[in-house]
């Protein structure tokens, strides 16, 4: 199971994307009236009135499963209950929705940061524990643990727009990391495929604090594409990959014996790839059969059996 906190701002656009998918319906819900997007919306807005100084009350989630996983309505409203209870979104309103229209099975999950009593929930690290959560809950209900990121396989028409520019972004950056040795090579990747990359610097200083990456009026933190596109961890790459190419780009040069034709042995200095490529043609060589001509004149024959017989050596 695959835990996705989703950054939304507005209950009315939360709403009406998840209500209003094809096939979707309402598995559980409390404090709002779950047949109508609007109503529903309506019933969020209201109470998060309570506490206005929260700029973005509301919280939204997706739970994932592979697929071909069989997960029943019950057990998804269970797992979504005790997903709520392990991050903390309790004593206040929410809805929990089944989608039909991708192969994996999932649920979408929308709550208010502001409870019954008018109190703020919080959100922070909210992704880091809904993940820490959601691990959890597969183990203890004996699920498929979470796979590595597909892209083939997701459904990005099913996205709303900012997760479909994500996963152009994390598919942009996945193709153009390989050989990368510094930032500025890796943003000029990007740029080919639509993607700016935004660098930010210490407050008077040249040295990175964080990246961006942005597309249209879409900018996302790396380390919201996806974790390992966080600035420490790209520089740990970029510089794994630089000493390899270092490595393999060295003029080694090893020192080979050679015969002249004089007799006398001498000294020459090769690079390590032509001392492998004349290696292989020496093995091929040695190894290969003594050359036999078995088209031998019949006469000949003759006469070499002439002689074992005459020398006593035939049978």
């Amino acid at each position: 199971m695959i835990s996705k906190v989703i950054s939304s701002a507005s209950f009315r656009r939360t709403c009406q994307y998840v209500l209003g998918k094809d096939g979707a319906y309402i598995l559980a819900s409390d404090g709002v009236r779950d047949h109508c997007p609007r109503l529903m919306a309506d019933d969020f807005e209201a109470q998060a009135e309570l506490r206005r100084t929260i700029s973005r009350p509301c919280f939204h989630a997706v739970l994932s499963f592979p697929p071909g996983e069989k997960v029943t309505d019950e057990l998804m409203e269970d797992l979504a209950g005790k997903y709520l209870d392990g991050i903390g979104m309790v004593g206040t309103q929410f809805a929990v929705v089944r989608h039909t229209d991708t192969e994996h099975p999932h649920v979408h999950i929308i709550a208010n940061r502001v409870n019954f009593q008018g109190k703020a929930i919080t959100d922070s690290m909210i992704g880091r524990r809904a993940k820490a959560v959601a691990q959890e809950l597969t183990r203890e209900f004996g699920l498929r643990p979470a796979e590595k990121k597909d892209i083939s396989r997701t459904q990005l028409k099913a996205m709303s727009e900012p997760e479909q520019i994500r996963y152009r972004i994390y598919s942009a950056i996945s193709s153009s990391l390989k050989g990368c040795t510094d930032i500025d090579e890796l943003a000029r990747r990007l740029k080919v495929r639509g993607v700016e990359t935004v660098v930010k610097f210490r407050s008077g200083t040249r040295e990175p604090q964080g990246i961006s990456f942005k597309v249209g009026n879409f900018c996302f933190k790396g380390s919201a594409v996806d974790r390992k596109f966080s600035l420490a961890n790209l520089q740990k790459a970029m510089a794994s990959q630089q000493r390899i190419s270092q490595e393999t780009g060295k003029s080694s040069r090893l020192i080979l014996l050679q015969q002249s034709s004089s007799g006398l042995s001498f000294v020459k200095e090769m690079p390590v790839k032509e001392v492998a490529s004349a290696m292989t043609g020496i093995l091929e060589e040695l190894l290969n059969p003594e050359y036999v001509n078995n088209q031998i004149p019949y006469e000949l024959l003759q006469e070499a059996r002439k002689r074992k017989k005459r020398n006593g050596l035939s049978r």
